[in-house]
């Protein structure tokens, strides 16, 4: 997205932060779920429509998460 590694900011981890997630569709496959698009196309749609529509999102962000 063009930014580089200086705009991450670590933080503490919060009490009971899970250290790893595991997901498994199995149960939702049996159901007869199936995805439209892979893992990567939808990660690329995702960012492609955050960056599209910056009216939806800047408000959320606005103080409380502003970079300083």
């Amino acid at each position: 997205m063009g930014a580089d590694e200086s705009s991450i900011r670590p933080v503490e981890d919060r009490l009971g932060h899970d250290f790893r997630y595991s997901v498994n569709i199995d149960k939702i496959k049996r159901l007869g779920f199936r995805p439209s698009v892979d893992w990567k196309e939808g990660l690329r749609k995702t960012i492609e429509w955050y960056t599209q529509h910056p009216e939806w999102w800047k408000p959320l962000k606005k103080d409380k998460f502003t970079v300083k």
